[in-house]
C-alpha cells in the first residue's frame, strides 16, 4: 500500500485517492499554474469540452482526465468548491485550445510526445493576441473596480469574473440549470 504521503488528495471526504501519485499518466502531464482555458475560443477551433466536476485538489482532477476518454486537457479552480473541467484538445500535432493567465486556475496538458514543440510564429502571433486580450479585461475590470467605488459605501461587492471564468460558468449552466 502507498504511503500517504505517496497518494495525491487533500478531499477529506474521499477516502482513497483516485490515482497513486506513482501512476504513470501523471508524468504525462505539463502543469501551468495562473492559467485558464479559453474555453469559447478553444471551442471554436474545435475542441470539445467534456466533463465538469467538483474535485478536492489538482492532481484529483488529473486523475479524473486520466480515467476519461478523449481527455487531453484538465482545468482545476482552486476556489470554492474546487471545479474541473475536463477537455478534448486534439493531438500533439493538432492541439486547438488556447490558454491566458487567470489567478486561482491550473491548466494541465496530457502530453504525448516527451519534447513539445517549439513556438511557431502563429504561436507567438496567438500570444500576442491572448495578451492582448488579457490587457482588455484588466482594462474592463479597473473601470468596473473604479465605478464601483463611486457606489455607496453599504454595498458589498464581489469580485468581477473574467470573460474566460464566466466562459466556464456558461459550460456548467445550460438554460438556468446546472449540467
Amino acid at each position: 500500500m502507498a504511503s500517504s504521503s505517496d497518494i495525491y488528495t487533500h478531499d477529506r471526504k474521499r477516502p482513497v485517492p483516485l490515482l497513486d501519485s506513482n501512476h504513470a499518466c501523471f508524468q504525462r502531464f505539463e502543469v501551468s499554474e495562473n492559467t485558464i482555458i479559453r474555453a469559447q475560443d478553444s471551442r471554436q477551433a474545435g475542441a470539445k469540452f467534456l466533463n465538469e466536476s467538483d474535485v478536492g485538489n489538482r492532481e484529483d482532477c488529473m486523475a479524473l482526465c486520466c480515467r476519461t476518454a478523449r481527455c487531453t486537457v484538465a482545468v482545476f479552480e482552486e476556489k470554492n468548491a474546487g471545479s474541473c473541467f475536463l477537455f478534448d484538445c486534439g493531438t500533439s500535432e493538432n492541439f486547438v485550445c488556447q490558454f491566458t493567465t487567470h489567478a486561482y486556475y491550473t491548466s494541465t496538458r496530457i502530453r504525448e510526445l516527451p519534447n513539445l514543440p517549439v513556438a511557431t510564429s502563429y504561436a507567438k502571433q496567438e500570444a500576442k493576441k491572448q495578451e492582448h486580450e488579457q490587457r482588455e479585461l484588466e482594462e474592463q475590470q479597473q473601470q468596473q473596480r473604479t465605478g464601483q467605488q463611486r457606489q455607496d459605501d453599504n454595498v458589498v461587492w464581489s469580485r468581477p469574473k473574467s470573460l474566460h471564468e464566466q466562459e466556464l460558468n456558461n459550460l456548467r449552466y445550460r438554460n438556468g440549470e446546472e449540467v
